[in-house]
C-alpha cells in the first residue's frame, strides 16, 4: 500500500515539475549531426533521362524536407559533363545523360550547393543477358487461380541484384518519382544477420489470374551500394533483441551531405501470372 502512495506521489510531483518548466525526459533533442542536404536518385541505362533530388532533412520530428533549388548539379560519364536543369518539381534536376551504358567505369555526380562543392561516385555494373531465377514463387491454387509469393530479401545469391514485381495495384518503376514507397525485392550476396535469431522475413502474397500480367524490373547494383543497403537493413529490417542502438549509415556523399548516388542497369520483362509457375 505504501508502495503505490509513493508511486502516485513521485508521478504527480513529475507532472508539476513539467507545468513548472522543467525539461521532460520524452522531449525531442536534435541530433548531434546535421546535413546541409541529402541527395537521391541514380543513373540508369534504361533511359537516358536522369533525374537528382536535392532537399535539406527536417530536423525536427514534425519538420518537413526543404527541397533546393538554384543549385548546379551535373553528371561526368567519363568524357562529357552533362548539366541537369530544374525540373518543375521544386529540387529535383534533369538532363539526357546519352552515355549511360558505360558499363564497368564510374559516373560521378557533382553539385555546387551554398558555395560548397558535393559529389558522389558509383560503377555502372551490367546485367547478366537473363536471370538465374526469379526471386519470387507462384502455384497454382485448386480454383485455377496463380498465388504469387515475393520476399522482401534473398540471401547468399551469386550477385547482388534489386528487382521490383509489379501487378495490379503496384505502381512501375519511375526514375522521375520520389515520393512513393516502391516495395523493391533485394538478392543480398550477404548471409542473413542475426544466426542465433533469424530474421523475421518480409513476404507479399497475392492472388492473381492466371492471364493477369506481371511485370519485372531486374536492377543491377555495385559492390559498394550493396554494402550501403545490407547497413541500412541492419538498421531497420534486421531488428532483432541483440540490435544494437541505431547507428550512423554513411553514403557515397561527400563532405557534409547524406544519401547515396547510385548507376543501375535495367532490365524489364513481362510474364502473363500462369507462366510463372515453376519458372
Amino acid at each position: 500500500m505504501k508502495f503505490v502512495v509513493c508511486l502516485i506521489s513521485f508521478i504527480s510531483l513529475s507532472f508539476i515539475g513539467c507545468k513548472n518548466g522543467a525539461v521532460s525526459p520524452l522531449e525531442f533533442k536534435r541530433p548531434n549531426k546535421s546535413y546541409d542536404l541529402a541527395i537521391e536518385g541514380c543513373l540508369n541505362s534504361l533511359n537516358s533521362m536522369q533525374f537528382i533530388k536535392l532537399t535539406k532533412p527536417g530536423l525536427l520530428p514534425n519538420g518537413q524536407v526543404i527541397p533546393i533549388s538554384g543549385a548546379i548539379v551535373s553528371i561526368n560519364d567519363g568524357n562529357n559533363e552533362v548539366f541537369l536543369s530544374e525540373t518543375r518539381s521544386p529540387g529535383v534536376y534533369s538532363g539526357n545523360v546519352f552515355d549511360n551504358t558505360n558499363y564497368g567505369h564510374a559516373y560521378k555526380l557533382k553539385v555546387r550547393y551554398d558555395n560548397k562543392n558535393y559529389t558522389a561516385v558509383d560503377t555502372l555494373t551490367r546485367l547478366s543477358m537473363q536471370p538465374d531465377t526469379l526471386p519470387t514463387t507462384a502455384s497454382f491454387l485448386s480454383n485455377g487461380t496463380v498465388v504469387l509469393n515475393v520476399p522482401k530479401h534473398d540471401f547468399g545469391a551469386s550477385r547482388p541484384t534489386r528487382w521490383l514485381i509489379v501487378y495490379h495495384g503496384i505502381n512501375l518503376w519511375s526514375p522521375s518519382v520520389f515520393n512513393m514507397e516502391v516495395q523493391y525485392t533485394y538478392s543480398d550476396q550477404f548471409g542473413p544477420p542475426n544466426a542465433l535469431y533469424p530474421l523475421t522475413q518480409e513476404i507479399r502474397r497475392v492472388v492473381l489470374n492466371p492471364n493477369d500480367t506481371v511485370t519485372i524490373f531486374r536492377f543491377s547494383i555495385s559492390r559498394s551500394y550493396e554494402a550501403y543497403l545490407y547497413n541500412v537493413f541492419q538498421e531497420t529490417d534486421f531488428k532483432s533483441i541483440l540490435s544494437t542502438e541505431p547507428g550512423n549509415v554513411y553514403g557515397n556523399v561527400s563532405g557534409n551531405g547524406q544519401g547515396y548516388f547510385y548507376c543501375t542497369d535495367v532490365a524489364e520483362y513481362k510474364y502473363l501470372a500462369r507462366g510463372l509457375v515453376n519458372k
